[in-house]
This record gives structure tokens, sequence and C-alpha cells, in this order.
């Protein structure tokens, strides 16, 4: 990727996250997005756009809904299930990556061990 593709995906990033397209709720679909570039001086076409958002400055989830920043963990799983049925291989495992990478906030705020620390565990193996 060019520093000029890793602006542009900040930019994205920055579209979504300011227009409050945080969840698959608020997805906003592609050719919308594009548009919204357009609006920031960025005229790509989708081939490019498409590589943009598939690469690690840009995890973004997509689906039938749109593009958008996932708000729960498993925005993040249904999207790679999704994913899933276009790629196989190597892509899919570097998408999974860089997904699980840029979101493991989600995946922690999701599984958090509190019996570990409250003594839940404790109190049930003397019970």
């Amino acid at each position: 990727m060019t520093a000029a593709d890793i602006k542009i995906a900040q930019v994205i990033m920055s579209v979504l996250d300011r227009g409050h397209h945080v969840g698959r709720a608020n997805a906003i679909p592609r050719r919308a997005l594009l548009a919204s570039l357009a609006g920031h001086c960025i005229n790509i076409d989708d081939r490019r756009f498409r590589k943009i958002y598939t690469s690690a400055y840009c995890p973004v989830c997509t689906g039938d809904s749109g593009m958008f920043i996932p708000r729960t963990w498993a925005e993040v799983v249904d999207y790679l299930r999704y994913y899933s049925t276009h790629v196989t291989g190597p892509i899919l495992q570097r998408r999974t990556q860089i997904m699980t990478v840029a979101y493991q906030r989600l995946y922690s705020a999701d599984f958090i061990q509190r019996p570990l620390f409250s003594g839940e565990k404790a109190a049930e193996a003397t019970a």
C-alpha cells in the first residue's frame, strides 16, 4: 500500500466513526461511503476502494447492509463468517488476524473472566 492509500484508509475510518456508522444497524452502503469520500476530495474507483478497506489500515466490517465499524465481538464474528463465503486460505487468515488485533478490546469485553478474581469458582468448589 502506498502512503496515499494509508491516508485514504484513515479518512474512511474517520468518516465511518464521525458518521456514527458503528454497529451493523448503522451500516452505510459502499456507494454512499464512496460518495462521502468524494466530499473529502478523494475520488477512487471501486477496485482500489476494496483494496484499501480490506487492508490492515482499515479494519471495517462489510455485509449486505453496507460497511460499519463493529460495536460488539459478535459483529466481528458474523462479518468473518460472511467474509469466509467469499474468500478462503491466506486471505481469510490475514483478514481474521487484522480484525482480531484491531478489535481485541471487543473480544476482551465479551469474555471477561469474572469468576477468576471474584472467588465464585472457589465458592462453588467448596460447596
